[in-house]
């Protein structure tokens, strides 16, 4: 009996922990990998794991004391996006909107930003992401940065074996929105920081700090389904040990 019971358990937590796993909330997705030697590709995108998210915005962060941005580009094709290698003139911000009609089947990899660096170590510190938006097809907000965190990852050289080929091959189907990469003036490529807040219009404004964030239908489902196979499982365990009383008797 002790030995039923115990594989019910285990049978138990490998469930629940299964079905968490497919329940990762929507969030904003940025991919740093060292291409060579102090140069850096950061790709931008987000993770929709209900296949609901057609917009939403982010702001890339980097130590500028480091870092230089050289070039940028989007994967123009999938739905409309805006780079803005200056945000609000910081110097150490780039803006990143994107809006579609429909849901975006794969979210990775929207936007490709290019960097260099002085010969100073880079590390994971040296980016982050702020007031990152995602939207539904009903302009709900899904997620922000205080309901998820952003999934960032970094791959240096020295961890080669662990990049992701197929994200650095993606990086090379993206159309360049620019082909110089003196940013002090506005060619036909750029995309000023006018043009920029035109297209953060089509999205709806964030709601306030009290209106609860929607999140993924997925995950809801996912956790859901845990639950119920779970109280299933200690339901039958009970009856198992009922019975196996009752034989004793």
């Amino acid at each position: 009996m002790k030995k039923t019971v115990s594989v019910l358990l285990v049978a138990i937590m490998l469930c629940t922990f299964s079905f968490c796993a497919f329940a990762v909330d929507n969030t904003a997705s940025v991919n740093i990998v060292e291409t060579v030697s102090n140069e850096y590709t950061v790709y931008l995108g987000f993770i929709d794991n209900g296949n609901e998210v057609c917009g939403g915005s982010m702001n890339l962060v980097y130590n500028s004391d480091k870092l230089k941005l050289v070039d940028y580009s989007t994967d123009s094709e999938r739905c409309m996006m805006l780079i803005n290698p200056d945000y609000q003139n910081k110097g150490n911000t780039v803006r990143f909107v994107f809006a579609s009609a429909n849901a975006l089947s794969n979210g990775e990899n929207l936007a490709t930003i290019k960097f260099s660096s002085s010969g100073d170590k880079v590390t994971l510190s040296d980016f982050s992401v702020s007031e990152y938006r995602l939207y539904d097809v009903n302009s709900s907000l899904i997620a922000n940065e205080k309901s998820v965190s952003p999934a960032i990852s970094f791959n240096a050289l020295s961890d080669k074996n662990s990049v992701d080929t197929s994200v650095v091959a993606d990086g090379k189907n993206t159309d360049s929105v620019r082909e110089s990469t003196d940013f002090s003036s506005n060619d036909s490529y750029f995309s000023p920081e006018s043009i920029a807040e035109d297209i953060n219009n089509v999205l709806p404004d964030e709601t306030s700090a009290g209106t609860p964030v929607k999140h993924s239908s997925k995950s809801r489902k996912a956790l859901i389904i845990s639950l119920i196979v779970s109280l299933a499982l200690v339901i039958i365990a009970a009856v198992i040990i009922l019975i196996m009383r009752k034989k004793k008797r």
